[in-house]
């Protein structure tokens, strides 16, 4: 009788969780479209507010519309990894930058999807059936990834200091391009001289 029960108990807690986790995206784009009139002209937390919401809300519904369940964990990858693009291309069309608050998004979007495959191969390549500590880690992990991205949305910013990680990575490989670049520059300067001498 209790294994029967705690399937659908668990799929109803995870509808209701789904809804507050929406409702909480939605939420952080009113509260941004607030800010937005009362000053804070931040118009990338805005549209990172609409795109999250729209992402979650879709992805939502089609979990329930889709006949086979095995492919779940795969359709959630795919809306991760679209919802990190659709931010990445409406911020670059609407000439934005990506604030610590979006940078931190896309990485719990990337963690999120991490957790979907570790599920996938766990329940469906491997048929696991029986509950282990990755369950528990996959379970609480993603309620505490979805609601501090709708709180770094509503506090705009992050506050975990992820942002920073990125920008010091993104920094180094700039560097690292400038670097290999004006050594080509330097390297065909010296060949032209080499020649003319």
């Amino acid at each position: 009788m209790g294994r029967l029960v705690l399937p659908i108990l668990s799929e109803y807690l995870g509808i209701f969780f789904n809804g507050i986790i929406v409702w909480s995206f939605l939420m952080a784009l009113f509260f941004s479209v607030l800010m937005f009139f009362l000053g804070q002209k931040d118009k990338s937390i805005i549209l990172t507010s609409l795109i999250m919401f729209i992402s979650y809300y879709i992805s939502g519904e089609w979990h329930w519309l889709i006949d086979d369940k095995s492919d779940v964990y795969l359709l959630w990858i795919a809306f991760d990894y679209i919802t990190i693009l659709f931010i990445s291309l409406s911020h670059k069309l609407a000439k934005l930058k990506s604030n610590s608050a979006v940078k931190y998004i896309y990485f719990c979007l990337f963690i999120n999807s991490m957790l979907f495959l570790g599920m996938h191969v766990d329940v469906i390549v491997n048929e696991n059936t029986e509950p282990w500590w990755y369950w528990n880690l996959y379970s609480y992990g993603m309620i505490l990834i979805d609601f501090s991205m709708a709180a770094s949305l509503v506090i705009f910013r992050d506050f975990t200091g992820i942002s920073k990680i990125f920008d010091k990575f993104h920094l180094d490989i700039v560097l690292k391009k400038k670097s290999k670049t004006s050594l080509k520059k330097t390297e065909k300067r010296l060949s032209q001289a080499m020649l003319q001498a």
